[in-house]
């Protein structure tokens, strides 16, 4: 049996009867470059899953804001400040409105839930 070491891309490699064996330490670095190319894509998975979550989100905040404002249109009268305690002080009426509207539609659903259902 033939036996003989070649260098082949940057590798020694043993060759016996054309197969090729690496030895432990040229496995290493490319079992570790392995493991950083999927840490790699994982994370680049994460984001595109948290951009995309963060797209939909802002899309439904949108909708929810563009039915408020067709059902009150009163809204579009308030100006946001340049800072949030501007934006707090200028938008407590609509958000004390809005708790006020909270509280009838949850004491609606206790009467609702009080009553008998009748078939």
């Amino acid at each position: 049996i033939k036996k003989w070491k070649k260098k082949v891309y940057g590798y020694q490699r043993n060759i016996v009867l054309g197969e090729i064996k690496m030895t432990i330490d040229e496995r290493i670095p490319i079992a570790q470059k392995r493991i950083e190319q999927y840490e790699h894509q994982t994370i680049l998975q994460q984001n595109r899953n948290k951009k995309a979550a963060s797209t939909l989100d802002h899309r439904r905040k949108v909708l929810l804001g563009e039915m408020f404002i067709k059902h009150f249109p009163i809204a579009l009268e308030f100006t946001p400040g340049q800072t949030s305690d501007e934006d707090a002080q200028v938008f407590e009426p609509l958000n004390n409105f809005m708790e006020s509207l909270s509280q009838c539609l949850h004491s609606y659903q206790l009467m609702e839930d009080a009553l008998p259902l009748s078939k």
